[in-house]
């Protein structure tokens, strides 16, 4: 092989994905899912921005802005956090009334997740999931409409 065909070849290897960085983000299909709150037995959540620490499952609520899930549907509580004016990245997470954070579940053709945080990035809404059986972190980017509770 020429000096001149490796070049080209390494330099499509390491420049590539640079140049369509926004193929690399995974989007998940356009479709309902139904989160599951089978760890708690709370009759009430909160949809509440998390604190600063980013540690799943640690994280401490800011109680100044939370939304009961209860009260109203899971799509307005995402809704309102998306239109927030705010330069910086944030992480929603699920919480009790005692302050608890919730880790909910659902299912994705037959594969199980749970549902680590929402992400709110310029006005776009992401989750961090984990799969339950392989224990594969999964960054995706989604919509609110597709996101509610088991009734």
């Amino acid at each position: 092989m020429s000096i001149k065909k490796l070049t080209v070849i390494l330099f499509f290897i390491l420049f590539s994905p640079n140049i369509f960085s926004n193929e690399k983000l995974l989007s998940i299909s356009d479709s309902s899912r139904i989160l599951n709150t089978e760890d708690t037995s709370s009759p009430d959540l909160f949809l509440c921005l998390m604190d600063g620490k980013k540690v799943f499952g640690k994280n401490v609520a800011r109680v100044s802005e939370c939304y009961s899930v209860k009260e109203q549907e899971l799509i307005l509580s995402l809704e309102s956090f998306l239109h927030q004016p705010n330069e910086t990245e944030t992480q929603i997470g699920f919480y009790t009334p005692e302050g608890k954070q919730v880790i909910p579940t659902w299912d994705e053709n037959g594969v199980k997740f749970s549902l680590l945080a929402f992400v709110v990035n310029k006005n776009q809404l992401y989750i961090q999931s984990i799969r339950k059986d392989t224990k594969q972190y999964f960054f995706w980017k989604t919509a609110p409409q597709y996101w509610e509770f088991k009734k």
